[in-house]
């Protein structure tokens, strides 16, 4: 990530949200293996958000977090038990296409946040 400021953590702990509530709300699939990694990231967002420091903690914690962030958004997205692997069209459905749609477009607005990571 070339630039990620403390200000956008908010959008993303929302965008992290609302994949959460759509996995949790899909009838017959379970909870994912990488549900857990989006459940830490928004944690360690709110941890940093919420707890009292000074402006030299800010920073030098920040950079850890978005070290942690990376991460944890690589495990999610692992290739055998991750976000790409995850079978959203399990059992028989009428609006298959238009699920698929909609967890595309929320796991695209988290990955936007980290779309200049280098690998």
């Amino acid at each position: 990530m070339e630039h990620f400021e403390r200000n956008q953590l908010i959008p993303l702990r929302d965008a992290l949200n609302s994949l959460m509530k759509f996995v949790r709300e899909i009838p017959s699939v379970g909870i994912p293996q990488f549900y857990c990694f989006l459940d830490y990231m928004k944690n360690n967002i709110e941890i940093y958000l919420y707890a009292p420091m000074d402006a030299n903690e800010w920073e030098t914690l920040f950079l850890r977090l978005k070290d942690i962030l990376i991460r944890d958004w690589r495990e999610a997205n692992h290739s055998v038990w991750g976000i790409p692997a995850f079978d959203l069209l399990i059992g028989e459905r009428e609006n298959k296409t238009e699920l698929c749609l909609e967890f595309l477009q929320l796991v695209s607005v988290i990955d936007g946040f980290f779309c200049r990571v280098v690998s």
